[in-house]
């Protein structure tokens, strides 16, 4: 029996199954999450109401009540998901998923095959399809429905059910076969284009980034020059007005000026360049390349986004603290993770800045489960309803922190590194975004 305070170790291969199932599970919940509140509604009401409607003014050889509150009380949480407790929220797209397999492929051909597919139950079925169609993505539309189909097949016969023509599993089959091949054909367009629309703006991201990174080079370099030899120019004309030599005059104020504007141009040039560094990471502009890992320490990471890092000013570069005793190594990247601690970074900063209140708090754990690196702000958190979206290449809060698809990449990266991201939120209290790494041995290997 496990201790209290001792966490479960799952085989890697369960581990690797349990990821891609809940990548499945989140796929489909980031599909469909704008309509969830609306169609949690609908099925909550919708569900039980067509009982009398079934039972009693148009009577069918079957009804069922309990399939149908069981249906309805699936849907009753989720339409308050946005006022769930926080530690409870993460199951939300499992408790979705669960609920739209039962309430739409599984319900549906159960009451179709214990009315003996009556007329009225096969426009159902096929509705119930077609609505599956507008809910979820072309992969869960067919993992769904079959398994969902199949569900119910099995229920059915275990229940002793019997349909007067087998035959009529053959005539549907097309029905079937046509609803689905052109549900998963629409669907498999529609994140096709979505995809189309994300390159577009990824390209012009990165061909932005790159025009934009040469000519700052340039400056970068010219500043470089000037700052080493301006003093010496600047030596010369006080010394050729101390001797009485005809020279332009330049007031002191300006001199001094001079110097403090090689100063800012070399700080803002390296600011600009951070900023597109970081752009092009979050386009794609610069690949992940697996055949380049190595064991990094993650202290180490932190430390060299610190250092890099373009602070507006000492003030804020202040607000950020750091909790590094904890350090754990992890197989991947250091310029990767240092990407993706530099873009938190910068959306934290952001959101106190739009805020005007709060610090960060960058900070190192580990257990025999896991290795953690927690990155939080203490400004406001957002809202409940957009804490799914937040990944997604298109997010708002990305934009309002000037990133790009800031988080969308760091996803990617942080997986590419066998690990996870989360983000933990309270409203009006803080953002804390959760990187988590399996722990390795110095070979590399998960231990």
């Amino acid at each position: 029996m496990a201790q209290d305070g001792l966490k479960i170790r799952l085989p890697h291969s369960l581990r690797t199954l349990l990821v891609i199932l809940g990548g499945v599970i989140g796929r489909n919940y980031r599909h469909g999450e704008r309509n969830l509140v609306a169609v949690s509604v609908c099925g909550a009401f919708g569900m039980p109401l067509y009982y009398f409607v079934w039972h009693n003014l148009f009577p069918q050889p079957y009804e069922n009540l309990t399939l149908r509150l069981i249906g309805g009380a699936m849907c009753i949480p989720l339409t308050f998901k946005d006022h769930w407790p926080e530690n409870m929220r993460r199951y939300a797209p499992v408790l979705w998923y669960l609920t739209v397999l039962y309430v739409l492929p599984f319900f549906f051909t159960y009451m179709t095959l214990r009315n003996d597919f009556a007329p009225i139950w096969l426009v159902s079925f096929v509705a119930a399809l077609l609505l599956l169609v507008f809910l979820v993505d072309w992969l869960n539309l067919v993992v769904l429905s079959v398994f969902g189909m199949l569900l119910a097949w099995t229920v059915f016969n275990l229940g002793g059910g019997r349909v007067s023509d087998p035959n009529v599993y053959v005539e549907l089959m097309p029905v079937v076969l046509f609803a689905l091949v052109v549900g998963t054909v629409f669907s498999y367009r529609n994140e096709t284009l979505k995809q189309e629309r994300l390159d577009a703006m990824l390209m012009a991201g990165r061909n932005l980034s790159n025009e934009l990174r040469e000519p700052l080079l340039g400056i970068r370099t010219s500043t470089v020059s000037l700052k080493r030899y301006l003093p010496q120019l600047l030596e010369t004309y006080e010394a050729a007005e101390k001797n009485g030599l005809a020279v332009r005059e330049i007031s002191p104020m300006h001199r001094r000026a001079l110097t403090n504007s090689l100063e800012r141009l070399q700080r803002e040039t390296g600011h600009a360049g951070a900023i597109i560094e970081m752009l092009l990471r979050n386009t794609g502009g610069v690949p992940i390349d697996p055949t380049e890992f190595q064991m990094v320490s993650m202290a180490e990471c932190v430390e060299t986004a610190l250092q890099r890092y373009p602070f507006a000013s000492e003030a804020e570069r202040k607000i950020v603290k750091v909790r590094l005793k904890s350090d754990f190594g992890f197989f991947g990247s250091d310029s990767g993770m240092v990407h993706v601690v530099l873009s938190l970074i910068k959306i934290a900063l952001s959101s106190i800045a739009k805020h005007g209140r709060g610090d960060v708090l960058i900070e190192l754990a580990t257990s025999p489960g896991d290795c953690e690196l927690r990155i939080r702000d203490s400004s406001a958190g957002p809202p409940a309803g957009r804490l799914v979206n937040l990944f997604d290449e298109f997010s708002v809060l990305e934009s309002d922190s000037g990133t790009g698809p800031a988080l969308a990449q760091a996803k990617k990266l942080v997986e590419a590194f066998a690990g996870a991201i989360a983000i933990r939120t309270e409203r009006g209290q803080f953002t804390e975004y959760v990187i988590t790494l399996p722990p390795m041995d110095a070979s590399g290997a998960i231990v």
